[in-house]
């Protein structure tokens, strides 16, 4: 009887254990996230350890701060030359306003709009390593690659639903804006396409 009482007794407090590990860890993710000034140095701190691990958890889906509009990258690539051309990405940008983002996408696309919903102008860490891929996927499709991607970023926002009632489009004008060139020259893009064609020959 004993035993069994201490079975029960260790099961119990191993139950109790991940049911409080389980709690420590959403508080963890959630709690420093929420909405509102109440946020402390501390809070900060934590939040930016969470996105190091990539446990951060934002409310940029949920009321009261849903998404309130759509962006893409829109893409040219520069040739030594000079002459520019559009890429795809700019084709999709241009025609994604009346698509459906969710449920039929590959991770590519996922990247692909993650990549644009930064404002930020430069050294967005998502947005760089997406275009470095460009890079890569234009050396894998062409002896003579653009050299520059050049990458602007294309956003409308979602008008008001009172708005949308009264008559007014969907969606605002669009707003393009410059963020960042890549220069596909640069070493470590060179290598990373070297290794690309020794793991999957020239054209991938």
């Amino acid at each position: 009887m004993e035993a069994e009482a201490e079975m029960a007794s260790g099961a119990a407090l191993r139950r109790t254990l991940e049911a409080l590990w389980v709690l420590a860890l959403a508080a963890l993710i959630v709690v420093p996230a929420l909405p509102g000034s109440w946020q402390t140095e501390l809070t900060k701190d934590v939040i930016g350890w969470t996105k190091k691990v990539s446990l951060s958890q934002h409310w940029s889906m949920y009321a009261p701060n849903p998404q309130r509009g759509i962006a893409y990258l829109n893409i040219r690539g520069r040739h030594l030359d000079g002459h520019e051309e559009p890429l795809e990405e700019a084709g999709r940008a241009e025609a994604g306003w009346g698509t459906v983002w969710g449920w039929e996408k590959r991770r590519r696309d996922i990247w692909a709009f993650y990549a644009g919903v930064s404002k930020k102008k430069g050294g967005n860490l998502r947005r760089t390593w997406f275009v470095k891929s460009i890079c890569i996927r234009e050396a894998r499709r062409s002896d003579h690659p653009p050299r520059l991607l050049l990458v602007d970023r294309v956003s409308r926002t979602f008008t008001h639903p009172d708005k949308v009632r009264a008559g007014e489009p969907d969606l605002s004008p669009l707003v393009r804006t410059p963020v960042q060139k890549i220069d596909c020259g640069y070493p470590p893009i060179q290598r990373m396409i070297e290794e690309d064609r020794r793991r999957h020959g020239p054209r991938g």
